[in-house]
């Protein structure tokens, strides 16, 4: 599929676009001019594809922003998320969207200038349902507490490894992780996203999807770029959210929650206890768990930093690793309270 004029418009019919772009936002001054200028360098005709930004009440100056690009771009439509959260947002551009196919994309994630005419053509070649994409989080432009979250989120300490986000696979695969692109025909079937999610939505669509019967491809030609949290803090309190996400999706699910998706919390919680327990005791038997799990966070932290050129990062490394447990043990404790409360 090229980029000539004939070529091209021979995707669109009677003016319609054939590929529809929905980003949920919030707050997210600080990266979206750069997301929507990726958008808008897409070396396909402008025509072809339309941008929904859907702001669920931001405080900063996301509308704003927004505004300016409406106004100077005919495919860029800003519209109010009164749910707020990304499922409801999700579901509003499904109803105004025109596209046959349907792409989803964060306000804080950069496009490759030819994703949309590769999407179309790796549908086209492979008859996929859906696709899926690998990232990076580590953007050389960014802050170095930034970079260091970035490269611990995608250390082996820090992500399931069976998710191919962060690797070099290339063909069909489950869709749990990673389809972002949608032919509009899995909509008319599966519905929408389970808006009761105000994290995890994509992850429970996409389970569906895969229990459907439906085919996902995963495309290195997708690559995108995504800026991790700028702070400790924000970190923390996202791998919170994604705990307790964890444990809703395992009710929902099986009504049960394997023992597996609780091992930040068991890790976490032997560190702390072992912590604790030789401080009141002085035995040097209990500082081996959390000596030991100092050790590999260290030690991971510096390789990861070193095998990047970026060895001075190192120490925010291994500060973000920690964080990421912590945050996810947190997460994970808050949904088991919340679990427990909703059976009695």
């Amino acid at each position: 599929m090229g980029t000539s004029g004939g070529e091209t418009s021979s995707l669109a019919r009677g003016g319609v676009p054939v590929f529809s772009i929905i980003v949920p936002v919030l707050n997210e001054e600080r990266y979206l001019a750069g997301t929507l200028l990726s958008i808008e360098r897409q070396d396909m005709d402008p025509s072809h594809y339309e941008v929904l930004v859907y702001d669920g009440g931001s405080s900063d100056r996301t509308r704003e922003i927004m505004l300016e690009w409406t106004a100077r771009f005919d495919n860029f439509f800003l519209h109010d998320n009164p749910g707020r959260l990304p499922a409801h947002a999700r579901n509003l551009g499904l109803k105004a969207a025109r596209g046959g196919t349907i792409a989803f994309v964060e306000g804080h994630c950069v496009l490759p200038p030819n994703y949309v005419r590769q999407a179309l053509h790796i549908l086209e070649r492979t008859g996929a349902d859906a696709l899926g994409r690998p990232i990076s989080l580590v953007i050389e432009t960014d802050p170095a507490m930034q970079q260091a979250i970035g490269i611990a989120r995608e250390s082996v300490l820090c992500h399931d490894l069976d998710s191919p986000l962060y690797g070099k696979y290339e063909g069909y695969i489950s869709a749990t992780s990673s389809a972002t692109v949608y032919r509009r025909e899995v909509f008319d079937v599966l519905g929408g996203f389970d808006e009761r999610y105000y994290v995890a939505e994509d992850v429970d669509f996409n389970q569906r999807f895969d229990d459907r019967g439906f085919r996902h491809y995963f495309s290195q030609a997708l690559a995108c770029q995504y800026h991790p949290r700028l702070t400790l803090g924000g970190l923390f309190r996202q791998m919170m959210n994604y705990g307790v996400g964890r444990v809703r999706f395992s009710r929902k699910r099986s009504g049960r929650i394997p023992w597996t998706n609780f091992i930040p919390l068991i890790v976490v919680g032997i560190v702390v206890l072992s912590m604790m327990s030789s401080l009141l005791t002085g035995s040097r038997l209990f500082t081996l768990p959390w000596s030991g799990y100092l050790c590999m966070v260290i030690g991971v932290g510096v390789w990861e930093a070193c095998r990047r050129g970026k060895g001075t990062l190192a120490p925010l490394v291994a500060a973000a690793i920690v964080t990421t447990h912590f945050g996810l043990a947190a997460g994970q404790m808050k949904g088991l309270v919340e679990w427990t409360a909703h059976r009695r």
